[in-house]
């Protein structure tokens, strides 16, 4: 048994546990990790000469955080980017593939002149009318869109980014920006323009390394130091020693004077069992919906649809299928096109998903046949496509369902009960990777 003292434990080298260790650099500090690299859920994958993700596939110019980093990391050689508005965007609804472009109208194609018509009347001229209570993406859908839209545009939007089931959701956190608007009481449009607008230095891009998120992690891990880092061990137990904290794993037994567990709050929940019991009540109340990505291949040749600078596409409940959504992978950015084919990753499961769903063969064959019917690709050309790899999360994206945040009131409650122990993770504020490196959300 290896012992260590140090000022800060970080528990868990994810893109929150590599942020809380960028804060603590000035400090004695240690990351623990029960994977064997830093990065978390960036799983970058290598078929033939090019990279894709088995996990989050791009990030965002969008975040100050975000930006901060990369500069100092000085990384512009080793990014690529693509223009957010270039990148295409498809719906599958009702056996029919419908490209979503930034012109409104493009929507009428497969909504109607009704439900357009309906859209138009609520965002401008519908005022709200709970503003103050907690909805469901839902039932704020309803209000502020009109069924159509919710059923054909923001529950497909939704499922591709929370894989949630939008009656639970809550409007609150998963659609927070729309949400906020409603304090002019005014409608949706109305409102909007009483917003101060933003000046945008720069268009809105999705970025990646050439050689992967997972290079990312690696670039970060590098500027804490690799020294800080010990992978591979599973911690066994917490406790209070000597007014300090005892963690131990395997091979170590880790004194520290601060704690932040970084990991998923179900992870966490377990650590807390013994130290904060009720504490690790509330972390467990928190579900996360499980997803399964199948990566794999289409030739070119076998489809009638241009895909060309194609984000991808996602599925309406309409279109009866088990695809949440699929990425063309390989079409993200113009240095990871292949020139005979597609390298395509579906996403399956969430929220909705019956109990116990995993990997199997039959899943997959059921999968690509979605996705040849998706693409017009016939029958007797099933066998062109070729899976490549799989994952399978149990327990992927944490759900903000309604009540949600009455859990994280009661949580940042408790710890104040605990000096020293800090929670920080997607699972708080918000899952995207400027919720992550935002200590400011931190428990």
């Amino acid at each position: 048994m290896i012992k260590i003292s140090t000022d800060h434990l970080i528990v868990g080298a994810g893109i929150s546990g590599l942020a809380t260790a960028l804060d603590s650099t000035n400090s004695d500090f240690l990351v623990i990790d029960s994977k064997p690299r830093a990065g978390g859920v960036w799983n970058t994958q290598q078929y033939k000469n090019i990279y894709y993700e088995l996990g989050p596939n791009t990030i965002t110019n969008t975040y100050t955080q975000l930006n901060e980093l990369l500069t100092t990391l000085k990384l512009d050689k080793e990014l690529i980017s693509s223009p957010m508005k270039s990148s295409r965007r498809f719906i599958y609804h009702k056996k029919q593939l419908y490209e979503i472009s930034s012109n409104p109208l493009s929507i009428l194609k497969f909504l109607g002149p009704w439900s357009f018509s309906e859209l138009l009347w609520k965002i401008f001229t519908h005022k709200p009318t709970q503003s103050d209570k907690e909805l469901s993406t839902y039932n704020w859908g309803l209000e502020f869109l009109g069924r159509q839209v919710t059923e054909t545009l923001l529950a497909p939007a939704l499922q591709g980014i929370w894989a949630g089931d939008m009656h639970s959701l809550s409007a609150d956190y998963a659609l927070k920006k729309l949400r906020k608007l409603e304090k002019h009481s005014l409608p949706l449009f109305w409102a909007w323009r009483e917003e101060p607008q933003k000046s945008k230095k720069e268009a809105s891009k999705i970025l990646s390394c050439k050689q992967g998120l997972s290079y990312l992690a690696e670039q970060i891990q590098n500027k804490i130091g690799k020294e800080k880092f010990i992978f591979q061990e599973t911690i066994t137990n917490i406790k209070n020693y000597n007014n300090q904290y005892q963690v131990t794993s395997a091979n170590y037994e880790i004194l520290c004077n601060k704690l932040s567990l970084t990991c998923p709050a179900y992870t966490s929940a377990h650590l807390l069992k013994d130290l904060a019991p009720t504490l690790s009540q509330e972390l467990e109340k928190i579900h996360y919906a499980p997803i399964i990505l199948i990566a794999y291949t289409i030739p070119k040749s076998m489809i009638s649809y241009d895909l060309s600078n194609s984000f991808g596409y996602l599925f309406t409940e309409a279109s009866e299928c088990q695809t949440l959504g699929t990425i063309i992978a390989s079409e993200l950015f113009t240095e990871r096109q292949l020139p005979d084919e597609y390298l395509c990753i579906s996403f399956v499961g969430g929220a909705k998903a019956s109990q116990g769903l995993s990997y199997s063969a039959p899943l997959a064959k059921a999968i690509l046949k979605e996705q040849a019917q998706v693409l017009k690709i016939s029958p007797e050309n099933l066998g062109s496509m070729k899976i490549i790899n799989h994952l399978e999360l149990k327990q992927a994206i944490p759900q903000f369902n309604l009540g949600h945040a009455s859990i994280i009131e009661k949580i940042r409650s408790i710890l104040q009960e605990y000096p020293q122990l800090n929670l920080h993770g997607n699972y708080l504020d918000g899952i995207a990777i400027g919720d992550c490196l935002d200590l400011q959300t931190s428990s």
